[in-house]
């Protein structure tokens, strides 16, 4: 009787427990249904005149100054600080149109221009102005300008007793104002369903009050100051982000009555987002001991950031010349010397490309080249050369240098030459490609397609893009070696001006590989309507693997 009587008490309390945290679920839904907005509601609509701004036009602006800061580990991996001014102006009805401009960025290498960012909003000002509505007509994922959303989210100031919901906001969280003898204060909590995450967001402390707004007798507030975080895991740890918003209100500056916008006015306002390593809050490698434990065990707990600061600690404290020996023995497991390859081109070190280069040349002046073992360390780490994003013109000699060396193996010269082209392209990526090299692996390659080495030359020349090579290469599709014909094919199919040869050569060419290369590189958009009906036509006479890669790039 007691057990029962304890259990029913355990019950009762739980399904209290389970109704208060349900209700303050039900109390943290927002008053209103969200809001959106977009360019087709601006029309001839004449403006609200709103009672906040005195019956005067609603046009504000503001300096703005934005802080934010990544944190992982309890490790700052990310820090930027943004500037701007803005301006917004009611266009018709409850809609407003405005402008970021002079905006700088710095993400510690000094202030970066962007620029002019436009964006639509919809406001209610009643008793002042709370953005309801907000878009930033097609601006890319990651931009910094996103802050807006959070700018135009801290700027409003809601009704007393109501709960917001601000869709626009990456923060996703429901906001309630209490008004006192006209200072403001603001909660908020998860817009969530989630009991965990609600009652976590109410119980955080400190985490609703680093919010402050300045009022007088208009819609908006003349200062800002406002610091939110949002959790942020990765890798395996966790952190947060903080943004920090602080604003001031400025005089107007600019007319945008004539400026016409539309849902992608900011689509073409491109930016390169910083990345940041995973390895920026990886703990480092301490000791030669956990370096070779760290590459051992990547292959079962694939941790790149880690086996990134094994990398840091390999050409720190290992000599170049000791790698090799170990490259040569059987020490390492052929594993462990596939990811220390891997680990070196991932790395961003000042001194990697130097370290690979001189673990390769090491190898090549200390062993044979019948020894096919070495010869596969050698290619391993001249992909990483070539992959890495360090590798310079020092780097592209050296690959070259290789691929003349007669005293190196087959394999090596031709996996030197198809990685010089990905060098180059390399190259070509950062700005820091020159005609002379060009020209210098068109000569090369020129030869070579003419040569021993003729199908890693074609790749070679279609990892670096060279086009001036295309009437060498396409000779080469009538070659009675299928490995040249290949090459020729794969390279060719990527240049939609090539599409009616190649088609012509599918259609007697007795290798399913050949014709593989050719289809699986095609630039199916490129295709006329007499070329699909071409490769349908090849398809009735081909084998049934080629006939059903050709209906799935006609269908």
């Amino acid at each position: 009787m007691k057990i029962l009587k304890r259990f029913l008490l355990i019950l009762t309390l739980l399904i209290l427990a389970t109704i208060g945290v349900f209700y303050l679920y039900i109390q943290s839904l927002p008053t209103a249904p969200p809001d959106f907005i977009n360019t087709n509601e601006l029309n001839n609509k004449p403006a609200i005149s709103f009672n906040c701004a005195n019956k005067t036009d609603f046009k504000y602006a503001y300096n703005v100054h934005v802080n934010i800061e990544s944190v992982l580990n309890n490790k700052q991996v990310y820090h930027s600080k943004l500037k701007f001014k803005t301006q917004l102006s009611q266009a018709n009805d409850k809609i407003i149109k405005g402008i970021a401009n002079n905006i700088l960025i710095d993400e510690g290498q000094g202030p970066v221009n962007i620029k002019d960012v436009y964006y639509l909003g919809r406001v209610e000002a009643q008793p002042f102005a709370l953005f309801t509505a907000f878009n930033d007509l097609g601006l890319v994922e990651k931009h910094p300008m996103k802050i807006l959303a959070q700018l135009f989210k801290a700027l409003s100031v809601g009704s007393e007793g109501k709960k917001y919901h601000f869709a626009y906001d990456s923060m996703q969280r429901t906001y309630r104002y209490h008004h006192s003898n006209n200072i403001i204060t603001r909660n908020a909590s998860a817009t969530t369903a989630n009991m965990n995450q609600l009652t976590s967001s109410l119980q955080t402390p400190d985490g609703n009050k680093h919010w402050k707004v300045t009022l007088d007798n208009n819609c908006m507030p003349s200062t800002l100051y406002s610091q939110e975080r949002k959790g942020l895991s990765a890798a395996g740890h966790n952190g947060y982000i903080k943004f920090t918003i602080e604003a001031k209100k400025i005089a107007p500056y600019t007319d945008l009555t004539h400026v016409a916008l539309n849902s992608f006015s900011n689509s073409h306002n491109l930016w390169r987002i910083k990345s940041v390593a995973s390895s920026a809050f990886e703990q480092a490698i301490n000791n030669e001991a956990e370096l070779w434990s760290t590459i051992e065990n990547f292959s079962s707990d694939k941790n790149s950031a880690k086996l990134i600061k094994a990398a840091e600690y390999l050409i720190e404290n290992i000599n170049s010349n000791e790698l090799a020996k170990k490259l040569s023995n059987s020490e390492l497991s052929d594993n462990s010397k596939r990811d220390l390859a891997f680990a070196l081109s991932l790395s961003g070190h000042y001194d990697a490309e130097n370290y690979l280069i001189d673990t390769l040349l090491s190898l090549s002046a200390n062993t044979s080249k019948e020894d096919r073992d070495i010869d596969f360390q050698k290619v391993r780490l001249m992909v990483a050369l070539a992959g890495n994003g360090q590798v310079s013109e020092q780097g592209f000699q050296t690959l070259a240098a290789l691929a003349e060396n007669t005293n190196e193996s087959n394999n090596v010269r031709n996996n030197a030459l198809i990685n010089l082209g990905s060098t180059l392209q390399q190259l070509k990526n950062h700005g820091q490609d020159s005609a002379g090299l060009s020209d210098q692996l068109s000569s090369s390659l020129s030869r070579a397609i003419a040569g021993d080495h003729s199908s890693s030359a074609i790749l070679a020349a279609g990892n670096a893009k060279l086009d001036n090579l295309n009437q060498q290469i396409i000779v080469k599709l009538n070659s009675g070696n299928s490995k040249e014909r290949y090459a020729a094919a794969s390279v060719l199919a990527r240049n939609p001006n090539y599409n009616d040869d190649l088609i012509q050569h599918l259609s007697a060419e007795p290798s399913d590989l050949v014709n593989y290369a050719i289809l699986t590189n095609l630039d199916t958009k490129s295709l006329s309507s007499q070329q699909k009906d071409k490769l349908l036509d090849i398809s009735t006479r081909s084998s049934s693997d080629i006939t059903q890669v050709i209906k799935q790039i006609v269908k």
